[in-house]
């Protein structure tokens, strides 16, 4: 597996790239913080998108949105992120974003595209 750490001036065009590639792939959200501990904030899961906004004073956002309905979004945010790591097998496929921040690590589990016919 290789990991490429995507650059803070890339985020925009990186999230927005990796939104279009992978939408209605299934994802699942690990948020390893050691305050809580480890937890599953969303399993498997269709990719809708990853937004980056930038707050007042510069206070950046990511936010993770999945979901098989407009009604049932589920969206996970991660506030100050300080850094991101694009991690892909040998064969060139992305497996895990994984996302720093002070209160911890949030990893994005890629899995493979579903129809949404699949879905219902």
């Amino acid at each position: 597996m290789t990991t490429r750490k995507i650059q803070r001036d890339e985020w925009p065009e990186f999230f927005d790239s990796f939104s279009r590639q992978h939408q209605a792939w299934l994802v699942t959200i690990e948020v390893l913080d050691p305050d809580i501990g480890d937890q599953i904030a969303a399993r498997q899961l269709p990719l809708e998108g990853i937004v980056v906004e930038s707050g007042n004073e510069n206070k950046t956002q990511i936010e993770i949105i999945v979901g098989e309905k407009p009604d049932s979004h589920i969206s996970h945010t991660i506030t100050s992120p300080d850094r991101v790591w694009l991690k892909q097998s040998d064969e060139g496929s992305d497996k895990v974003i994984e996302i720093e921040s002070e209160g911890g690590f949030v990893l994005l589990r890629i899995g493979p595209a579903v129809r949404m016919a699949e879905i219902g």
